[in-house]
């Protein structure tokens, strides 16, 4: 028997809220190590060199599921890919059973197929949700918006852990495993809203006309996030200051949120420009504050990429895909 109109309108809202917790948790998961990252190099007794290595195993998780396992979640339904996401998190386990930089290239590796199984299927089954004129706009937006969120609270929850001592086993790592537990078992019980399609697994993303130097901005964008954040946390390791790699992880994705206002008033062509001017201004703040061994001008560096790279050029660039 059908369920009334308002109770499956309530069973779509929660649904929703599962959902975008999902998303939130897999993007706090993806920064939580960030303040960490010294602290395992100098456990498996290497630079930074081998630091980048293993911060990069996570394009190994995140490029094969966002490439090709865009069907995925259209052959099973999309709670199976979400659930998978979850229990990848729990690679965070590695880390604090066996800490160093092998362990953190698995979990980055895992980090990577959540991230790339929850943008497809968190998207899809939100726009399925909302199911009004806007709803794959409004769905975009929310998992991106959910994602950033994550990635500045995974960071500043761990740095947080670091300011009363050094330690190999942060609170915010069990702290973020018991919460994937709990939206783990939240999302087992929740009907699928969509029947399986017979699409086919395996498919390349769809890429409009023109799009691909958008997509290269896109990427230059997210690279430039990259790089500071596997190499500014070691290097304030080295001034003395290992918990304000957290605050870092945290101020890159929240100035981009904070820049969204004005990147509204803007055009798409015209954000995504503004973007790329202000990114080697960051750049060049945190290169004066490592050379100097100060902590504002790489806090205000950090906040000037994040604000360019994911404020201006990345949300620009999905304003200009969308159109």
């Amino acid at each position: 028997m059908p369920l009334p109109i308002e109770k499956a309108r309530s069973s779509d809202r929660l649904m929703a809220v599962i959902v975008c917790a999902t998303v939130l948790l897999v993007g706090t998961a993806v920064s939580l190590p960030v303040p960490m990252y010294a602290e395992y190099a100098r456990v498996s007794g290497a630079g930074s060199k081998a630091l980048g290595i293993a911060f990069a195993c996570y394009a190994f998780g995140v490029l094969p599921s966002l490439l090709f396992l865009g069907g995925v979640s259209d052959r099973t339904g999309r709670r199976l890919p979400l659930v998978v996401a979850l229990l990848s998190i729990a690679a965070i386990t590695a880390m604090s059973v066996v800490p160093g930089l092998p362990a953190l290239a698995v979990a980055r590796i895992a980090q990577g197929l959540a991230a790339g199984l929850t943008g497809a299927s968190a998207t899809a089954l939100l726009a399925e949700s909302f199911s009004d004129a806007l709803a794959s706009e409004r769905a975009a937006a929310c998992v991106t918006s959910m994602l950033a969120v994550g990635y500045a609270l995974g960071g500043l929850a761990t740095g947080a852990c670091l300011l009363t001592g050094p330690t190999l086993f942060p609170l915010s790592y069990p702290m973020t495993l018991i919460a994937c537990g709990i939206v783990t078992v939240m999302l087992l019980k929740q009907p699928y809203l969509v029947q399986r399609r017979q699409t086919e697994l395996l498919r390349l993303p769809y890429l409009p006309a023109g799009g691909g130097w958008i997509c290269v901005v896109i990427g230059a964008a997210w690279s430039l996030v990259g790089m500071i954040l596997s190499i500014v946390p070691y290097e304030l390791s080295h001034l003395g200051h290992p918990g304000w790699s957290g605050l870092i992880a945290f101020l890159m994705p929240l100035a981009g949120l904070a820049a969204q206002p004005a990147r509204k008033r803007l055009s798409p062509n015209a954000a995504v420009s503004l973007g790329l001017v202000l990114a080697p201004i960051g750049c060049l703040l945190l290169l004066v504050g490592v050379g100097q061994g100060r902590l504002e001008p790489i806090l205000l560096g950090a906040a000037f990429s994040g604000a360019a790279a994911v404020g201006f050029s990345f949300y620009g660039g999905l304003a200009l895909i969308a159109e």
